[in-house]
Formats: C-alpha cells, structure tokens, sequence
C-alpha cells in the first residue's frame, strides 16, 4: 500500500528514534578498546532521514520513550560493534511492517510488535532489518507485502537476522511464530505461499535449533501492549 505521503522536513530523528544509554565507564575495560563505527555516507544519511520524515508523515511515531528505548536496546544489542550507527522508531501504524532506509534508520510499526509474543522475535526482526540497512536499504515505503516480494532476498535476510540474533544469545527459533500469524494474516494466497516458503528455509537454518532466550515476561512488560 502506498499511501499519499506527507512532506515533513521539521522531523526529529534525534528525537523520533530510541536512544540507548551508554554502558557505565567501569564496565568496559580499558584495554579492549570497541571499534569505532564508520560514519554514514553524508548522502546516504540524507537520503535515509528524507525516505524516514515522508514515512512520518504518513504513519505518525509512538512517543513512549520507554518502549523506544527498549526497541533501541534490543536493536543495538544485535547490531555488533557499530550499534552507535544505527537509530530505531516506531510508529503507530496498525499495518505488520518493518523496514531500514539509508544512514542506519530502522522503523518498526506498532502492529508488528503486537504479533509478537518474545523479545527474541523482536531481535530478529530488527537484526534482519540492519542486514537490509548494511546490504540494500529500502526506497519504498511498508504496508502490505507486494505481490512481486522477491522470497529468496526475504529469506537471506532472514537467515542475516536468526544468525545475529542467535549470537547475541536470543532464541532465533522465536521467529517462526511471527512468521506463522504472518501467514495468518495473509491477504492473498501468493503472499501466504511465500511466507510458507520463507518459514521452511528458515527451520533448516542451524540457529533455528541452537536454543537461547526467548525473555518473553521482558518483551510483555516493556509497554508494549
């Protein structure tokens, strides 16, 4: 679905995405020194905060900074060493989707976050999003997924997301849930045969057996429904 998309050149991601806190000093040794992440291409980041602000305009943000930052927290722990790179934002949006735009932009959309029933469902839905941010960021804005959904880069993001989550100690196997009230959801039986696709390449992923946390009882208190 696209919508008409509302210009909003006044948006905030400063404010608009979740913002983690940083570690306490002590709590990182001085002799292990993380990686400084490389700065966005100033284009790219350009781009991404337009692509964001349109998507804005269209599908307003959630405001609870408790759930934003949780979002964050979970995002940055699957995001490795350059977690500082990347900001996360929810809308309100009733629609299942998640997307990521040029300069490290994740956006979720609160109708996602309602299917899910774990917080390692959670991390590999924003662990395959950073995959699609680092690879092939989005130009199109979310909504019902197309009738032309190309299945095989789907499920490489998928199993880009079960391998980040799952060594961030998540059980990625959380995620086959969501992709079944997924099919559940379909609107089309094209779109409920990919999904039936995507969910047997991912039960043959080795991470989709590895086990982990699920922290269930976290994800429900953390505001989010």
């Amino acid at each position: 679905m696209r919508g008409r998309l509302l210009p909003l050149a006044a948006v905030s991601l400063s404010i608009a995405c979740g913002s983690a806190k940083p570690a306490p000093r002590s709590a990182v040794p001085a002799a292990s020194a993380r990686p400084r992440p490389a700065a966005p291409d100033a284009a790219a980041a350009a781009e991404g905060r337009e692509l964001a602000a349109r998507l804005f305009g269209r599908d307003r943000l959630v405001a609870d900074t408790r759930l934003l930052r949780y979002v964050a927290l979970v995002g940055r722990t699957c995001a490795g060493p350059r977690a500082d790179a990347w900001r996360f934002a929810v809308t309100q949006s009733a629609i299942p989707y998640a997307t990521a735009f040029p300069g490290g932009i994740v956006v979720i959309s609160r109708g996602i976050l309602l299917l899910m029933g774990s917080e390692a469902e959670l991390a590999v839905v924003l662990a395959r999003e950073i995959c699609r941010g680092e690879s092939a960021p989005a130009r199109d804005f979310p909504g019902p997924a197309p009738e032309s959904a190309d299945v095989a880069r789907e499920s490489a993001l998928d199993a880009c997301g079960a391998r980040r989550a799952s060594q961030s100690g998540y059980d990625a196997a959380a995620f086959l849930r969501l992709l079944d009230m997924l099919q559940d959801r379909a609107a089309s039986a094209r779109e409920k045969s990919d999904l039936e696709a995507r969910a047997a390449a991912y039960r043959a992923l080795p991470e989709a057996a590895a086990g982990g946390k699920l922290l269930a009882e976290r994800f429900r208190s953390s505001a989010i429904l």
